[in-house]
């Protein structure tokens, strides 16, 4: 019953994006024709010059349409009803086994030009040897396809990388936006009785100006191991408020875009995250001093002016990723080549653009969970576009809980979890904070930054300031437990009193070692009407020597939307009791 309910609200919600896409359709061909009928009447420029930016507007987001997705029907639903139930009556978990797992990363702006298939072999090679495999495109609109076998560009884009994959591995999920951001994440067909919990989602921004800019997002679970991929293409051109603009995108993204617990950043929900894209950053140099350096082929003489690279030092986006280091060729801009022109001589940049790595691949794990970077590269073969594709592999580390097998002696436990002396303090506002706050209305009149009203520009939190602590867990008999409201000091230090104790189900101390608990502070400022987060981390216990019965103090960064906003300290007072079962 709750499966068919699940499948009702799901046509009820494709329903409405239908009913919504039809109604804006409607109203634009309205719209356009009273304007046009002006222009006919009066014959004036105006007039015929506001319609035709309306008609471009219009039909960027008729033809966008709604977000598209794909899921793959039966994989991994015998693994998905299963965990529903241990969700349901609770589940023991005894022993832990690690695997081992091959990830690999392409991303690639397409500048909207028809893909060479026979050069994908160039841009990932031996795709065999992975388990998982994202693509991640950006402009990728193009018109040049099969019409008589695909309905849509998006249609052919994902059956040649079907096609170039072979039959070894199945698309479990694909996601766009725009008509433009496109992910899609293939699994080694041996890996699919595994995944399980498949989700999408996507944030975009919602001006004309940068309609265009967003991410799209895809997470599941292989075992007990989420993995979570971010595909974004955020705000272009060089100067300073335009890498505020960058930021605050990346802001947008990690904070907005919820897969599991609307009170969680996905990014505290899944083990291993993974973001790339077009992202845009550039590097801070003269054309007269960068393009020796490009032919000297010296990259590390460029990383210390690359954007990414200085704004994840400063703290102003990124804290809690690792960055792929490039060390090849800026993948921008180049001068694009005509497909049927193709040649593997080395192609020239555009002299009139500052050459630049805006092609990335940033990763983060949990405390206790192994993710290591093993290649990243640059695909100089594929021409069509102004940009190069890259790829990065990873070698990931899985876990799989299971519970205790018959005739084998686990020692099992019922943990009772008591956060105590908790105290929240907030930093200092960076220099990104100060400087958003001093540009945003310029910013906002020029019309060339998003201006969104919801968004918070800083991360302050007000002085003296009500407060409340929530804490999050998977394995626990109650999910999510909140501490009363407290007022903060005059310094920003709020100091929480003890809050109700958490209770696993039956766990062996082995698998107890590797669970993390997710904490969020809330603010209740007089100038907002209902609460917000201003801070998120991870309390893991992989790091500690545990007991049935021990103190455990933790000191943990709190992030929001990749931001550090300040730091988390307490206790962890664990108790355990022997169960029979």
């Amino acid at each position: 019953e709750e499966e068919k309910g699940e499948q009702e609200e799901k046509k009820e919600e494709e329903k409405r994006v239908r009913e919504s896409v039809w109604k804006n359709a409607k109203l634009g061909l309205i719209i356009y024709s009273v304007l046009f009928l002006c222009c006919s009447t009066l014959s004036l420029l105006l007039p015929l010059f506001l319609s035709l930016i309306f008609v471009f507007i219009w039909y960027s987001y008729w033809v966008v349409g709604a977000p598209i997705s794909i899921k793959i029907e039966g994989v991994g639903e015998e693994e998905e009803k299963e965990k529903v139930k241990d969700k349901k009556e609770g589940r023991t978990l005894a022993m832990t086994f690690k695997h081992s797992l091959s990830v690999c990363i392409g991303t690639w702006n397409s500048g909207d030009s028809p893909p060479n298939s026979s050069s994908f072999s160039d841009w990932m090679p031996n795709p065999g040897k992975y388990g998982v495999i994202a693509v991640g495109v950006q402009e990728c609109f193009f018109t040049k396809y099969d019409k008589s076998r695909f309905t849509s560009c998006e249609d052919a884009w994902w059956d040649m990388l079907t096609d170039f994959f072979g039959e070894n591995f199945t698309l479990i999920a694909a996601h766009s936006v725009r008509n433009s951001i496109r992910l899609g994440v293939f699994v080694r067909n041996s890996l699919l009785p595994f995944v399980s919990e498949i989700r999408v989602g996507h944030i975009v921004n919602n001006i004309p100006v940068g309609y265009r800019k967003g991410a799209v997002c895809i997470g599941f679970k292989i075992y007990d191991t989420g993995l979570c991929f971010y595909n974004a293409h955020l705000t272009a051109h060089y100067n300073q408020k335009y890498i505020l603009a960058r930021n605050h995108d990346v802001f947008r993204i990690l904070n907005g875009v919820r897969l599991g617990h609307p009170l969680l950043e996905t990014g505290k929900e899944y083990q291993h995250t993974f973001f790339f894209g077009d992202l845009n950053y550039r590097i801070e140099m003269k054309k007269d001093d960068l393009f020796p350096i490009v032919d000297k082929r010296d990259w590390s003489a460029l990383h210390p002016h690359d954007q990414l690279i200085k704004e994840r030092a400063k703290g102003n986006a990124f804290t809690a990723f690792h960055d792929c280091e490039p060390n090849f060729r800026p993948t921008y801009k180049l001068k694009k080549i005509p497909a049927d022109q193709i040649s593997l001589r080395e192609r020239n940049y555009n002299t009139n653009r500052i050459p630049a790595w805006c092609d990335r691949i940033l990763y983060s794990s949990f405390p206790g969970y192994s993710l290591r970077c093993c290649e990243f590269e640059c695909c100089e073969q594929i021409v069509t576009s102004d940009h190069n594709p890259v790829r990065a592999a990873f070698e990931v580390e899985l876990k799989h809980f299971v519970p205790k097998p018959i005739g084998k002696q686990v020692d099992m436990f019922i943990f009772v979890v008591e956060l105590d002396e908790v105290v929240f303090k907030t930093l200092p506002p960076s220099s990104q904070e100060k400087e958003r706050g001093e540009n945003n209305k310029d910013n906002e009149r020029e019309g060339e930054v998003e201006a969104d009203i919801n968004r918070p520009f800083t991360l302050q939190t007000p002085e003296r300031s009500l407060s409340f602590l929530r804490v999050f867990s998977s394995e626990t008999q109650n999910k999510v437990i909140t501490s009363p409201k407290i007022r903060g000091t005059e310094k920003n230090i709020w100091c929480f009193p003890p809050m109700k104790p958490l209770m696993t189900f039956p766990i062996s101390l082995e698998c107890f070692k590797d669970q993390c608990f997710a904490v969020a502070v809330y603010n209740l400022s007089s100038n907002i009407s209902s609460d917000f987060c201003v801070g998120q981390g991870l309390i893991s216990l992989s790091s500690y020597q545990l007991s049935p019965e021990i103190n455990l103090p933790f000191n943990e960064m709190m992030d929001l939307g990749g931001i550090h906003h300040g730091v988390l300290s307490g206790n962890l007072y664990i108790r355990a009791a022997r169960t029979s079962i």
